[in-house]
């Protein structure tokens, strides 16, 4: 084959690899389409077409039914795919999104518990508790990381509590409770008595949380308790839920 003839062919598949990206990413076309170009990507099975395979959970299809379709396909074919062909352009792709319900699911599918904190450190690292004007990846992500069994999550999930959306905070006590690792035991009850801390709901979570994992609480029991006094109590180190 001649140079020429090289690079012409070259150059029909960046333009047919670009075509493909165009129509699987755009949310006004129509479903066959959008699915042809999606199959088409993952033949392709490039690190740019499967970046473009995880761009399809980033928008929503106006007829649900084709929307999940396309949503279920991507996910079945990214999640058959090994760690070192998956997990940089799933990197770089949850890395923009703003939501990552779906590509945090593909990491479970594709990575071991390692290669899967080290995405999530990288994760919380780039979406700190800081005030964002969306917070809802932060939600997503602080309730994934409640998936996992490990207690070094629960270090990624303590700096959340003090986070100043209360729907993250909320998120955050949730997975900690979940985890039921004593790691999360100084963060929840750090929440709990915060006198600056005003939501009831999240306060009433984290009292129930405590109570049901019996944790000793040592010398901060009693303050733990009187936070709700008419809903718990203090009993041998231990936050106890009144009348449950």
């Amino acid at each position: 084959m001649s140079l020429r003839e090289l690079l012409s062919r070259e150059g029909r598949a960046e333009r047919a690899l670009r075509n493909h990206i165009k129509a699987a990413t755009n949310k006004d076309a129509q479903h066959e389409d959008r699915f042809r170009a999606l199959e088409k990507l993952h033949e392709d099975g490039s690190e740019d077409a499967i970046y473009a395979l995880f761009s399809r959970f980033g928008f929503v299809y106006d007829k649900t039914i084709s929307d999940e379709a396309e949503k279920e396909y991507v996910f079945d074919v990214l999640s058959r795919l090994p760690p070192e062909r998956a997990l940089a352009p799933l990197r770089r792709y949850l890395k923009r999104a703003e939501s990552i319900a779906w590509p945090l699911r593909i990491l479970d599918r594709v990575a071991e518990l390692d290669q899967r904190i080290d995405v999530l450190r990288e994760l919380c690292e780039q979406n700190p508790p800081d005030y964002t004007r969306d917070p809802s990846k932060k939600v997503q992500l602080v309730h994934h990381c409640g998936d996992e069994k490990d207690p070094r999550v629960a270090l990624l999930l303590a700096p959340y509590m003090a986070d100043i959306d209360e729907g993250v905070r909320f998120a955050a006590a949730e997975s900690l409770i979940r985890l039921g690792h004593q790691t999360a035991k100084a963060a929840l009850l750090e929440a709990l008595v915060r006198p600056e801390e005003e939501s009831l709901r999240l306060k009433r979570r984290i009292m129930e949380g405590l109570a049901q994992l019996k944790w000793d609480l040592g010398e901060r029991v009693d303050a733990a308790a009187a936070v709700l006094p008419d809903e718990a109590k203090a009993e041998g180190g231990r936050l106890v839920r009144k009348g449950g």
